[in-house]
């Protein structure tokens, strides 16, 4: 409905210089359910299961500023989150606009994983019997676990359609104890160079989640892949840890969540 309207400001937009966006996947314009504008510059929401999260495209951040405000006028909930190296970029205007810091992500990568693999503190957990891949259809009962855990507003879940075609692509391994439960999730994306920890849950003993990543991390090193990474919660120490056995560290970049509700 939006999408040649956006398409036209953006291309202006770009046509004048440099453009202060937190838009990182063209498809995103596609789901637009609004647009506010300010000049030259614009911002619209999406609705993301149920989240609605704003992206906006800026010629400058005194037009960025007056752009988050636009929202204001309804009583919706907004998440709005950017990439950046530094973790206080446009927190007071952001801060000024009424919108509050919820989560800050940090980056964690290594980009050899081969040492940490060989390390005696990870490598005596492996064991390739723990754990499997998981089936189609157990799609919606490891979501609804996955759903139950994680803060929607800060992560980006997915519905049970979308979780089977992850399944498909044999990017989920499941963990169920001896009553049947699920009680250990792991979700990644593999690329030939490039290994994403998705999303970790595990709720049962720590070999297990261990074990299971392990299992995927030395197949994805067995055929030549290195390079592994993860988005943390700055807060969350015991998955700070966890990837560090692996020899991940910050490596600069940052995932800033914040939000906005009219009080």
């Amino acid at each position: 409905m939006f999408r040649e309207q956006i398409e036209n400001n953006i291309k202006n937009l770009r046509g004048k210089g440099r453009v202060i966006t937190n838009c990182y996947a063209n498809s995103l314009i596609e789901k637009a359910e609004n647009v506010w504008m300010e000049a030259d510059s614009l911002m619209f929401c999406y609705d993301d299961h149920g989240v609605k999260r704003l992206i906006y495209f800026a010629s400058d951040t005194e037009q960025l500023e007056r752009l988050l405000m636009k929202p204001h006028i309804n009583n919706t909930k907004y998440i709005l989150e950017f990439l950046t190296r530094d973790k206080d970029e446009n927190r007071t205007l952001l801060e000024n606009a009424g919108y509050q810091n919820i989560a800050n992500m940090l980056r964690m990568s290594n980009t050899d994983c081969t040492g940490a693999l060989q390390d005696h503190h990870v490598a005596r957990y492996r064991d390739d019997f723990v754990g499997r891949l998981a089936e189609i259809h157990e799609a919606a009962e490891i979501n609804k676990v996955l759903w139950d855990i994680f803060d929607t507003e800060i992560s980006h879940l997915v519905n049970d359609n979308e979780l089977e075609d992850f399944i498909i692509n044999h990017e989920v391994s499941i963990h169920r104890n001896v009553d049947g439960l699920v009680d250990a999730i792991l979700q990644v994306k593999e690329q030939p160079r490039k290994f994403y920890i998705n999303q970790i849950y595990n709720g049962t003993n720590k070999n297990v989640i261990h074990a299971m990543l392990q299992k995927r991390l030395h197949e994805y090193r067995a055929a030549g892949g290195k390079y592994v990474f993860a988005w943390v919660e700055e807060n969350n120490i015991a998955s700070v840890k966890f990837h560090q056995k692996y020899g991940m560290e910050h490596d600069g970049m940052w995932n800033l969540v914040y939000s906005w509700q009219k009080g």
